[in-house]
């Protein structure tokens, strides 16, 4: 039902919201755990900088929940916003597969794929 999207939206941005904190609580504590320096000399700290993408984008589905729920005759709008979210769901699944293979060695921190030789 299309009213029913604005629950959808925000749902979707307690979800975001919930695996940011735990995500950043998870690479804090893995920086601070001497085994894994070798990884993390390569790499710089996150800056707020490199946080406002996503808290753009939490806050970005927290303000469609409200318009929709506000205005939920706006279906064309809301199909619109359904598949920007989910063009940014697939960015972040392919940002989760750089960083794990970055994380396993399988490529440089550059983004280059290391030679199999």
């Amino acid at each position: 039902m299309p009213q029913r999207i604005s629950a959808w939206f925000a749902v979707l941005a307690l979800f975001f919201l919930f695996v940011y904190f735990s995500s950043q609580g998870a690479y804090r504590r893995a920086r601070r755990d001497p085994t894994n320096s070798q990884f993390f000399v390569m790499l710089q700290p996150a800056t707020w900088r490199d946080h406002l993408p996503n808290l753009l984008y939490i806050g970005l589905l927290g303000a469609w929940a409200g318009w929709f729920y506000l205005r939920p005759e706006l279906g064309w709008i809301s199909t619109i916003a359904l598949i920007i979210s989910a063009i940014v769901c697939l960015g972040q699944l392919w940002q989760i597969t750089v960083f794990w293979r970055r994380s396993m060695g399988q490529i440089n921190p550059d983004g280059t794929t290391k030679s199999g030789g």
